[in-house]
């Protein structure tokens, strides 16, 4: 369903709404990405986020959130990633972790 679903439908608050867009647009944003650098930006990140990429693995294995909730505790944990890129590295984990 698209965002106007979402809308029409009258079931989401303003936040929520604001949450499944940043997702879209942040899942977009990477496969765009991907298109433009290929394999170059994949092996970088996976090299500079293997610290989130570990830290994400024990915060999976001990339960403490729901996993599309866990770009708070990434920031909480790491100081230096601002929101937008704790999205991003929990979106490039989620999509290592279904592979």
């Amino acid at each position: 369903m698209d965002l106007l679903g979402y809308v029409s439908a009258d079931r989401f608050s303003v936040h929520e709404l604001g949450v499944v867009a940043t997702r879209r647009i942040s899942g977009r944003i990477h496969e765009i990405l991907e298109c433009i650098m290929g394999d170059a930006m994949t092996s970088a990140s996976k090299s500079e986020w293997q610290k989130y990429y570990d830290f994400l693995d024990s915060l999976r294995k001990g339960g403490a959130t729901n996993m599309f909730g866990a770009a708070p505790y990434l920031r909480n944990a790491f100081e230096e990633l601002d929101r937008p890129t704790a999205t991003e590295v929990l979106s490039s984990w989620m999509e290592e972790f279904d592979q």
